[in-house]
């Protein structure tokens, strides 16, 4: 506890191996994915790589990846956290930082991304680009 002037200010963190209030429903995630597809983008996302959530339904997304943000505690995302990527601002997608981006799948339909990992909710798949 601090006093500043007069205001007394508290600090406080979350109490030892407990989860961060999540503001969305994390089972969304396993109702989407398997097991293995949900392990399989958890290893993509904690080795950095560059991944997009896919989903026609748009709050899927954005519940998606804030349930597997707060799977990652007590680490961190490193990388560029994007859980709704505008459609004008697709062209971030070839950037070559790694991010966790979440987009409709027409926005994406017949272009082109190197080293890319598509996870497709709504079909329980996980894709993976090469690079050309």
């Amino acid at each position: 506890q601090f006093v500043v002037g007069d205001v007394s200010i508290t600090l406080k963190r979350a109490p030892p191996n407990t989860l961060p209030f999540l503001h969305v429903n994390g089972l969304n995630l396993f109702k989407c994915l398997s097991l293995s597809n949900v392990l399989a983008l958890f290893n993509a996302v904690l080795q950095e790589q560059k991944t997009v959530l896919i989903s026609c339904h748009l709050h899927l997304l954005v519940e998606a990846a804030e349930t597997l943000i707060a799977l990652f505690f007590p680490l961190c995302l490193q990388g560029v956290y994007m859980p709704l990527l505008p459609s004008k601002l697709l062209d971030f997608l070839h950037s070559p930082v790694p991010f966790l981006a979440g987009v409709h799948p027409s926005w994406i339909k017949g272009q082109n991304y190197d080293e890319v990992v598509f996870v497709y909710l709504d079909d329980d798949q996980i894709l993976t680009t090469c690079h050309s």
